[in-house]
């Protein structure tokens, strides 16, 4: 069977069609149904199912559109964020809750952008009478250079721009009250932005990661403005915001460095939970991200992460009077005394097996 079904509940998707139209009897589309499913090109979703889950579509890397019937009353979100190739979101016109405009996704009155698709290229103009870009809209929009954003826009909600790698300038309207937490994070091309006076609350990290940017300017009335730029302890909080499990490894190349070392990081503290061809790719870039990854995890005082490393032999012997100076440095005690108690294990070996040669 290439659906699992529990009752009115598509939980899964096993299959390999390119155009997949839903069962009939099925209601609801659960989260993370049909995530990462790149054999999809063409997706209905047809009259009956009333709710789309979080994250139920991401990362299908092939798919170019979807149609979603008028029954449809409840998207979730990221419902179809970072398909790569989606160019295309339509909407019956029945539908009384969505509505869609140029490919995009929007609730029906149009005062809240949904979901502009990955795929799209070039320059996006949000249509006048927007009042909210909801979280996640322009997530992994990679191949847009501008985005038009109109003066009725009041809010840009968390994570809205993040990994619009192409987007070179971007114009925040007067009018515009919130920016939601890492934003903009990831616009590694976007060289200049202005906060205009009317912004009142900026997120964390905004500006994570964007390392063309040259000139900024943030009103001083603004709060939690010296939190734009950095990462400090939150990257995953800020990660599993959107993903509610293991990040596929074929995706990891998708992100940039900074977040690879905090993925392989988290992958170290709980490495059985995943299955076995993750393992294998993400113990790669633990090898490659090694040095990297067990200075942030002594940074962020993440002991599971360094044992993890040492139980995957990660850490050489040569480097353990280097690690444990800089985890005693820097005050985690906890890190040093499994450090200490590791090396001691190794001289006591040593010692073991000389009396054994003598």
């Amino acid at each position: 069977m290439d659906y699992e079904i529990e009752g009115n509940v598509l939980k899964a998707y096993k299959g390999s069609q390119a155009s997949v139209v839903i069962p009939d009897g099925v209601s609801v589309i659960a989260p993370r149904a049909f995530f990462d499913c790149d054999t999809l090109i063409t997706v209905k979703i047809p009259e009956g199912v009333t709710k789309i889950g979080d994250e139920a579509f991401t990362f299908s890397d092939n798919m170019t559109s979807v149609y979603i019937s008028g029954s449809v009353a409840d998207i979730g979100e990221s419902a179809f964020g970072a398909c790569a190739s989606l160019e295309q979101i339509e909407v019956a016109e029945k539908n009384a809750c969505y509505t869609s405009f140029e490919g995009a996704l929007f609730n029906k009155d149009m005062s809240v952008l949904i979901q502009c698709p990955a795929g799209m290229t070039g320059s996006f103009r949000i249509p006048d009478g927007v009042k909210t870009i909801a979280a996640s809209a322009f997530f992994n929009c990679r191949d847009l250079t501008d985005v038009f954003i109109p003066a009725s826009v009041e809010e840009i909600s968390d994570e809205a721009f993040w990994g619009c790698s192409s987007l070179k300038s971007l114009i925040i309207p007067e009018g515009v009250r919130s920016i939601g937490k890492i934003a903009f994070k990831g616009c590694v091309s976007l060289s200049q932005l202005s906060i205009p006076e009317s912004v009142t609350s900026i997120g964390n990290y905004i500006l994570s990661g964007c390392r063309a940017l040259h000139s900024v300017t943030i009103p001083d009335k603004v709060e939690n403005s010296e939190h734009v730029f950095g990462l400090r302890g939150t990257e995953e909080i800020m990660l599993s915001s959107l993903f509610s499990g293991h990040i596929p490894h074929q995706k990891l190349n998708r992100f940039m460095e900074e977040d690879i070392i905090t993925i392989c990081r988290v992958f170290l503290q709980d490495e059985p939970s995943y299955d076995e061809s993750d393992r294998e790719h993400y113990s790669a870039y633990a090898r490659e991200y090694r040095d990297e990854i067990l200075l942030d995890a002594i940074d962020k005082r993440d002991s599971a992460a360094v044992y993890g490393a040492l139980k995957f032999g990660l850490i050489p012997q040569e480097n353990l009077d280097h690690l444990i100076s800089i985890s005693a440095v820097k005050g985690t005690a906890d890190i040093t005394a499994i450090l200490l108690e590791y090396e001691n294990g190794i001289r006591k070996d040593e010692r073991q097996d000389g009396t054994d040669d003598i």
